[in-house]
């Protein structure tokens, strides 16, 4: 499995383009592949992808032809450490610390892809129990599937593009489908029809992303909720009701989750940060 690694986009001005235009550079691991098509259909901008030899295999094959697509550019190269400058995205290691206070980043122990039921049309989290995931083990299920070394069956899960109007029964149906709850990481609800954050995700205080965009959420502060997480780095929210409708709709969310160091798939800088705080500030810290 292609190491897992968050995805970062940034913008920058193609060499002897007189036109000007950019391309997103995106760096992902096996988590994030489909996450990197819907950045590349959403933005309609030119996609370059570096990642793995075997992630970009993977990723062709989402695609019909994408060699044919003109905007995208496949380039497969070894998994190397984030960059570090601070000055386009925040180090793991000294984002929103006190500089004094040493951060290690959280181990995630072995264990297989997340389990994926997305696209099943399910209304309840409770009905995800009567079908298969389309990858993934379960618990009890055929752990010879599992890569060698994994001690938890997975530690993600994702629900995208149901029905799901609510996540009542979430902690049910993890308890039944993980090895150990507990060591949830990585969560993808996006594309339901939610519109509210519920406070039961706080049970998983080693969620670290969280994908909530394109469901039916109007209030920037509904996100609020999340901002308990301990660990939460990466989250999206793009396509709910509340970006339209908020005009400060990113600076709303990011002070809300003072911890996320991305925000629907673009990194924020220091500067940014304090441009949130000045604002948040500015309207008494009220969310």
């Amino acid at each position: 499995m292609a190491r897992v690694r968050s995805l970062i986009t940034r913008e920058k001005k193609i060499p002897g383009n007189s036109r000007g235009r950019t391309i997103s550079q995106v760096d992902f691991g096996y988590e994030n592949l489909h996450y990197a098509l819907d950045l590349f259909i959403r933005t309609g901008k030119q996609l370059q992808v570096n990642c793995s030899e075997k992630s970009t295999q993977q990723f062709s094959a989402l695609l019909p032809c994408p060699r044919t697509i003109p905007r995208l550019r496949l380039q497969a190269r070894r998994c190397v450490p984030h960059p570090t400058d601070n000055s386009t995205i925040l180090s793991d290691d000294t984002a929103d610390r006190d500089p004094a206070t040493p951060h290690a980043r959280p181990q995630v122990p072995p264990s297989g892809v997340p389990l994926d039921y997305n696209y099943l049309d399910v209304k309840t989290v409770a009905g995800f129990l009567d079908v298969t995931p389309f990858d993934g083990v379960v618990k009890h299920g055929d752990r010879s599937k599992l890569p060698k070394g994994a001690k938890l069956n997975a530690c993600g899960v994702r629900l995208a593009n149901n029905k799901l109007t609510s996540l009542a029964g979430l902690d049910e149906f993890l308890e039944r489908v993980l090895d150990d709850p507990g060591e949830l990481r990585w969560l993808d609800v996006s594309g339901n029809k939610l519109t509210k954050v519920e406070s039961l995700l706080l049970s998983y205080p080693k969620l670290s992303c969280v994908y909530f965009h394109g469901n039916q959420v109007r209030r920037s502060d509904e996100f609020e909720t999340l901002g308990e997480l301990p660990e939460l780095r990466k989250f999206t929210a793009f396509g709910n009701p509340c970006e339209q409708s908020d005009k400060n709709y990113r600076y709303a969310v990011a002070a809300s989750l003072p911890l996320v160091r991305s925000l629907d798939f673009t990194g924020i800088t220091r500067k940014d940060r304090e441009d949130i705080h000045l604002w948040d500030k500015r309207r008494g810290g009220k969310r």
